[in-house]
């Protein structure tokens, strides 16, 4: 279980009724939407782990890069997966390139709750 208090509105998040994505957290409730928009309430709540098929529904798209096994992109932050399975997440600010190694950050959840603080949308 994911305590709510980690939950953001748009976290993805396994649920009994799939990957979907956070619709409302109240106390301890988790609200998702389902994939034919209805809101459901969801009682088996677990995180996902990061990998390409979960950063393309979270909006990146596969960029090819020399350095990296796969890099993928989604306005101005890239997640890029070494040869040795770490992730980096490159952040492109007005200041420039900055990198943030990531290998802590085990679950799309917590990614999504990064990207948000460092860019607040």
């Amino acid at each position: 279980m994911i305590p709510t208090s980690d939950l953001r509105k748009g976290n993805l998040i396994s649920t009994e009724y799939g990957i979907l994505p956070v619709y409302v957290t109240s106390f301890n409730d988790i609200q998702v939407k389902g994939k034919d928009g209805r809101i459901l309430w969801a009682k088996n709540t677990n995180p996902v782990k990061i990998n390409s098929d979960q950063l393309i529904k979270i909006g990146f798209s596969i960029d090819e890069d020399q350095n990296y096994e796969m890099i993928i992109g989604r306005k101005g932050f890239y997640v890029c997966e070494s040869q040795d399975g770490d992730f980096v997440l490159l952040y492109r600010n007005d200041i420039g390139l900055n990198h943030y190694p990531i290998d802590f950050v085990e679950y799309i959840h917590e990614l999504q709750n990064i990207i948000y603080w460092l860019s607040r949308n």
